[in-house]
């Protein structure tokens, strides 16, 4: 990593991102830019106003950054929808890595249009952290969870090439289904039918998963699947606290996908539960 984009608006939230993000520009030697949005759906001397404001708050942030903690720190102040703006923001100083906190919930409005941070991964060319907890020293145990997708190799590359999995435990997860299991209890399957028929599941999963990993080239120390029993997330969920995991990588179908996969999905309920941290990977 060579620079990574904070995103914040000034509350507890975002503190933790700016702590996630100092952390690692210790770690790897590299600058942050903090980035703050003024939302300019109000009137021009009330964005102005808060522009200064918001300019000289984020200008003291970024030398408290430089001068306690010895980061190359710059500030950005800009006007319009926060998604587009943080992502604009973050291509204009070529960040390879975007933090935001954990979102605020606001039911109606995450119905119809999402939360911030899911929106800006909608629009987003470069993986994206989630800070949910409160940052103390870089990340020990990362787990990625795959659907054996290419989008899943490609979240397995991003966090190498960003160096998240450096002197980290890694863990591949991935969370199986055995769809006719129902289907054949209802046609009077006995119950040493049903056990045959998971381990043959659990078989086929774990030969999936070897295959995907050699495919995308990548060796973890430990690598687990578990049968979806009540839904995807859910698994996902289970499979980091069993690894005790401070880290959660996931991948997402890109630009022409996201819409689908982060409203009502897997994706989505992750980053709205998930206690750990997320990385998410366009």
């Amino acid at each position: 990593m060579q620079r990574i984009l904070v995103a914040t608006d000034f509350s507890t939230r975002s503190d933790r991102a700016l702590r996630r993000g100092t952390l690692l520009a210790k770690q790897f030697g590299c600058d942050v830019a903090l980035a703050h949005v003024v939302d300019d759906d109000q009137p021009v001397r009330m964005v102005e106003a808060e522009r200064r404001e918001a300019t000289a708050l984020l200008e003291d942030l970024a030398a408290t950054v430089t001068v306690a903690d010895g980061v190359r720190c710059t500030a950005t102040v800009v006007a319009g929808e926060p998604f587009k703006q943080v992502t604009a923001t973050a291509d204009g100083v070529h960040a390879d890595l975007i933090i935001m906190g954990p979102h605020r919930r606001q039911i109606l409005r995450d119905i119809f249009t999402g939360t911030t941070v899911e929106r800006t991964i909608r629009e987003a060319s470069m993986p994206i952290i989630m800070a949910n907890s409160v940052p103390a020293r870089g990340y020990d145990r990362v787990m990625i969870a795959t659907d054996l997708s290419e989008c899943s190799a490609k979240a397995f590359a991003s966090a190498e090439a960003l160096g998240l999995l450096q002197n980290a435990q890694v863990t591949v997860f991935h969370a199986y289904g055995a769809p006719a299991e129902g289907l054949l209890f209802r046609s009077g399957m006995s119950a040493e039918q049903a056990k045959a028929y998971r381990v043959e599941e659990a078989s086929k999963a774990e030969r999936d998963l070897e295959t995907h990993l050699r495919s995308a080239k990548y060796s973890p120390a430990e690598s687990r699947i578990e049968l979806i029993e009540t839904s995807a997330a859910e698994g996902v969920r289970r499979g980091a606290q069993m690894c005790k995991a401070d880290l959660l990588v996931i991948g997402t179908r890109g630009m022409s996908g996201v819409k689908s996969f982060v409203i009502g999905s897997v994706a989505h309920e992750l980053l709205r539960s998930s206690e750990i941290d997320v990385l998410v990977v366009p």
